[in-house]
């Protein structure tokens, strides 16, 4: 079973090869990474499902690294949908978890991904970080990292995280909308 419990903040080394020209944004654009060479990441990261507005900038650190940033702005379903796991259970435990997930998934007002990649010196990018940043309906923010791996794979299939738990039995789906539930209504009540 995938990870689904939410993870501290990561940084990876995921090195690729910069292709094209036209700057930062444009080589990673088009560039690809080593384990997904079957599209370039712009076309991956502007088509996955999950978005409704993808937005692409650069910028230099204080010490001179220079970043290309990546927001994906999530639409309201791919996080409500989460709740739609517990569909067609009728038992009156479920039915109540399904309450509180509603509850707690449509508090947000907005999330995003936040994708950085690295520029390298020797003509190579990394992702250098992937976060996960709420907006709660009473305007306080949270942020929390994700599993690389998993979000590359969801991103690179084009499905929403939820869809691999969907033909699981009921007792899993409702561990795991439990899970989650949870773990957002802690990051509601520690958000800033």
């Amino acid at each position: 079973m995938r990870n689904v419990v939410l993870m501290a903040m990561i940084s990876v080394g995921t090195t690729v090869m910069l292709s094209g020209c036209g700057g930062d944004i444009a080589t990673v654009k088009d560039g690809y990474l080593n384990s997904y060479k079957s599209t370039t990441i712009g076309n991956a990261f502007n088509n996955y499902k999950v978005y409704d507005k993808t937005q692409w900038s650069d910028f230099k650190t204080d010490n001179g690294e220079k970043v290309v940033e990546f927001i994906g702005k999530m639409k309201p379903e791919a996080l409500t949908g989460i709740c739609t796991l517990l569909d067609g259970i009728e038992q009156d435990d479920i039915k109540e978890s399904k309450k509180q997930c509603i509850s707690i998934f449509s508090d947000i007002k907005s999330a995003e991904h936040i994708v950085q990649f690295t520029i390298n010196h020797d003509n190579t990018f990394e992702i250098n970080s992937i976060e996960f940043k709420y907006v709660w309906s009473n305007g306080k923010i949270s942020k929390n990292s994700l599993e690389l791996k998993d979000f590359l794979a969801d991103l690179y299939n084009n499905k929403y995280v939820f869809e691999d738990f969907s033909n699981s039995p009921s007792d899993q789906r409702w561990q795991i909308v439990t899970i989650l539930t949870k773990s957002f209504s802690m990051l509601k009540q520690q958000a800033k």
